[in-house]
């Protein structure tokens, strides 16, 4: 299976917050975690008990937890960036920070070193790690205001990367052509990654025009710009890691928290009667082929396990978009399909990432099922809201998903009779890799859970 799936060791111990590439995976889960520091849910106890144990395992002060103060996300980012005038105004290296800021944040629990921390690992010179890092820090400034936008045209990061002459490598990207993978995950014009060359470009950026930056709010809408570079240049890599890694922030901002509807039966209220399977990608997934008829998923749970998934020639897909519009529809798209393919309710869902949520947002629009299984789901309001409508819910997710945790999403569902957890104790780099079979295989899923 390890040949499969690529996994990363974790590590504990000081030395190992060296951007070294043997390192990699610990570190790009401690820049991760920092979007999930101070996350607030409906469920927030049981997310800070499960950070406090993973914190641990990767050097972390776990009371750091208990040191975010209950205040307004711009104005804790505020805070941060401030932090990072006052103690940050000349680097030598990325090294240099990462180790100080890493210091207060597990020796001290000092939750202002966190920005500082991000930045370090955004001019890292290992490609997964500054991804990890951009992402987070996507997750967790806000978009900028039209003002902020233009301080940034002014002091356009990328501007000063095609003048400088500094990282000739760079100069065919542009802040208009950096285009995403299509829905495939194929690349048109693939990015090769040159990491020395982004690392000096992000240590000229540090000295040459932070240090010139006394406003924090300017501060920060820069920081913002060069993270979006760097998700840009991610989302064109040929590491399929890195552009899963890039993505994240797009989680972040799908995040929503819309007002909750009332549950809406479309029947008499009660179990669903169907005999009908089936499966839901999630983002940048519908023309994947795991969840299409034939595809690897798909032919190993139907063989295996549900005779009856659909495979008839009108299998359900909805955009794979990041907006709540499209969300919202795929949810309202769903309900219509099952209507027609279901028989007025189906039997079991197999429900990837956001595909998670097309689920709930239908069911609690209406729709009837029996059993809805998730595979690497992040947790939003929606989810809790369906789960008193249906019998059953299988989440199966990582024990670290990179991720969700770079989007600071929620990844515990509340307890609940209903509710039956699977965490994999591996680390997969992968965010896919929940609907793999070989790991299915190993772990026996499906007979841990009952399926």
């Amino acid at each position: 299976m390890e040949d499969e799936l690529e996994t990363f060791e974790t590590f504990a111990h000081p030395e190992s917050i060296a951007p070294r590439k043997e390192y990699e995976g610990s570190n790009a889960v401690r820049f991760a975690f920092m979007a999930s520091l101070g996350l607030r849910s409906e469920d927030r106890e049981r997310e800070q008990g499960v950070a406090e144990s993973y914190l641990e395992n990767f050097g972390l002060n776990p009371e750091i937890l208990n040191r975010y103060p209950e205040e307004l996300l711009e104005q804790r980012m505020y805070n941060e960036a401030q932090f990072f005038i006052n103690n940050f105004i000349w680097v030598s290296s990325s090294e240099e920070i990462r180790f100080a800021a890493f210091r207060m944040l597990g020796e001290d629990a000092q939750i202002d070193a966190r920005l500082t921390f991000l930045v370090s690992g955004l001019a890292s010179s290992l490609e997964r790690e500054s991804a990890t890092a951009a992402s987070a820090i996507l997750s967790l400034i806000p978009e900028p205001t039209r003002w902020e936008s233009g301080l940034m045209l002014r002091n356009s990061p990328y501007q000063r990367l095609f003048n400088l002459g500094l990282v000739p490598h760079f100069r065919s990207i542009s802040s208009y052509d950096v285009s995403p993978p299509d829905a495939d995950g194929y690349l048109e014009i693939p990015f090769e990654w040159d990491g020395r060359s982004w690392e000096r470009y992000c240590l000229f950026w540090l000295n040459s025009i932070v240090r010139r930056i006394s406003d924090p709010t300017e501060l920060l809408a820069t920081i913002r710009q060069v993270a979006e570079l760097r998700v840009g240049l991610g989302q064109r890599s040929e590491d399929l890691v890195t552009r899963e890694l890039s993505f994240a922030s797009y989680l972040a901002r799908a995040n929503s928290e819309t007002k909750l509807l009332p549950v809406v039966p479309l029947i008499a209220e009660g179990p669903a009667t169907g005999h009908v399977s089936t499966m839901v990608h999630g983002t940048w997934g519908w023309k994947g082929e795991w969840w299409y008829p034939n595809g690897d998923f798909h032919h190993y749970v139907a063989l295996n396990y549900r005779s009856d998934l659909y495979g008839e020639g009108q299998e359900f897909a909805w955009s794979g978009a990041y907006s709540e519009k499209q969300r919202n529809m795929g949810g309202e798209r769903f309900k219509r399909w099952v209507l027609k393919a279901g028989n007025f309710g189906l039997r079991t869902v197999f429900a990837h990432s956001y595909g998670a949520e097309i689920v709930a947002r239908a069911v609690n629009a209406g729709c009837r099922m029996d059993e809805a299984v998730f595979l690497s789901a992040p947790i939003h309001h929606h989810h809790r809201q369906m789960l008193q409508s249906v019998r059953r819910v299988i989440d199966v997710r990582l024990k670290f998903d990179i991720v969700l945790l770079a989007a600071g999403a929620g990844q515990c569902l509340p307890h609940a009779t209903n509710v039956s957890e699977f965490k994999i104790d591996q680390n997969f780099w992968s965010h896919g890799a929940t609907h793999n079979p070989k790991v299915w295989d190993h772990y026996g899923i499906a007979s841990a859970v009952g399926l």
